[in-house]
């Protein structure tokens, strides 16, 4: 069967009996005190200008995102939960380890004023946070439900601008904030203490993105039954910097779009006129002419 066994060992190299089942074994399980782990220098250090690095050990980062590492219990029905999470979690330390000022608000500083090592730090903090309401399932309520609150901030809001506004889809983002429960109620919070004028002039990320959706449609949208859309796109100038040439000579033709597909137009059907009609017609046309 390909089992890699050393078969010069006791028992060819099988463990002993009972050993009819040897996989998924639950009996010895490991949790990790962390699921993101990384030590950096400064996005700036050089070594030509500053020599060579005389901090600590230096390693990428490196995670675990996945229910297999995070929740191994499977037959519990919470591993999909936290992998998922886990993996938001990772994508969100990657796309802001180079993004010096995210957390300065959060720390009391100036942004001109963070530091590599303070953001590093800052970072790593909300990495652990993270990790731990992973743990904990501090899923968000509209997150848990899969769709948004009709009291929510966002389709509040959205209501008070428009009123045929449909409620938008949620859609699970990377931010942290949008995820975990008490991270979402100090963004809720934060809006919420916002003065009248503030307000005024403040725009829900999420309902500027749906009345944009609901503005293209609008503009673009036929009465099509299949909710259709005019739509083309602009031609190829270059890629790379490097200007694109003729007709293609390959004889591949692209695929249409079925955005561009226009309905049929039937040809008019002919009025069907009675006879008796026609010869009524008729005779008064003759009549008149006598």
């Amino acid at each position: 069967a390909g089992i890699p066994v050393d078969e010069t060992m006791d028992n060819g190299g099988f463990v002993d009996a009972p050993n009819d089942v040897m996989a998924f074994d639950f009996a010895e399980c490991w949790n990790t005190p962390k699921s993101i782990a990384f030590n950096l220098p400064p996005a700036d250090y050089d070594t030509q200008l500053h020599g060579e690095w005389m901090g600590k050990r230096l390693w990428p980062m490196v995670g675990l995102a996945g229910d297999a590492l995070l929740e191994p219990f499977w037959p519990m029905g919470l591993g999909l939960k936290r992998g998922w999470q886990a993996i938001m979690d990772a994508c969100y330390v990657i796309d802001n380890l180079y993004n010096r000022a995210l957390l300065a608000e959060k720390v009391g500083k100036d942004p001109s004023a963070m530091t590599w090592d303070d953001h590093y730090e800052a970072l790593q903090a909300q990495s652990a946070q993270n990790f731990e309401f992973c743990n904990r399932l501090k899923v968000g309520e509209e997150l848990g439900k899969g769709e948004y609150s009709d009291k929510s901030i966002i389709v509040t809001q959205l209501r008070k601008l428009t009123k045929d506004a449909e409620k938008p889809p949620l859609e699970v983002e990377i931010d942290p904030a949008t995820r975990y429960a008490p991270l979402e109620d100090e963004a809720n919070a934060r809006i919420r203490a916002m003065s009248k004028a503030e307000l005024e002039n403040f725009t829900h990320p999420k309902v500027a993105k749906a009345l944009a959706v609901a503005d293209f449609y609008g503009k673009h949208s036929k009465s099509g039954g299949r909710g259709e859309i005019d739509y083309t796109a602009k031609a190829l100038v270059s890629v790379n910097g490097k200007v694109r040439g003729g007709k293609d000579k390959g004889g591949y033709k692209p695929r249409i779009s079925l955005c561009n597909i226009k309905p049929p137009v039937l040809p008019a059907a002919p009025i069907a006129i009675p006879k008796e009609q026609v010869e009524s017609i008729a005779m008064k046309k003759r009549a008149s002419l006598t």
